[in-house]
């Protein structure tokens, strides 16, 4: 009869790094030369990397609505944004309003470790 042993030897993890994750907030504002007078069904906010760049829509907010808060995880660290609102209501959309560019209004930085 044949017995093998097998050894096990544990050798210490070796720690890779450690990662850091910023979280970017950009707050808007704006004016609602429409409010109280129930012509918008709500808004859709676009963001852009430039202020001639392609526009994505990130989010909507509903009728004499004036704040948007936008949370960008893994932000590169403080980098500008540029955006846009956009009214819309059943017959179609208003023309976008003018482009605001900005840094985030506050950065929170997280790390973890990696094993």
């Amino acid at each position: 009869m044949v017995v093998a042993l097998l050894l096990l030897f544990l050798v210490a993890p070796s720690l890779a790094g450690a990662q850091t994750s910023q979280t970017a907030i950009y707050t808007l504002t704006w004016s609602d030369p429409n409010s109280g007078q129930s012509q918008e069904d709500g808004a859709n906010i676009e963001r852009s990397g430039t202020a001639t760049g392609a526009f994505k829509q990130i989010g909507t907010v509903g009728p004499d609505i004036t704040k948007y808060v936008d949370t960008i995880l893994n932000d590169p660290g403080g980098v500008q944004q540029c955006y846009r609102v956009i009214y819309y209501n059943k017959a179609g959309t208003a023309a976008p309003s003018n482009v605001a560019c900005t840094a985030p209004t506050l950065t929170i930085t997280a790390i973890s470790q990696r094993p």
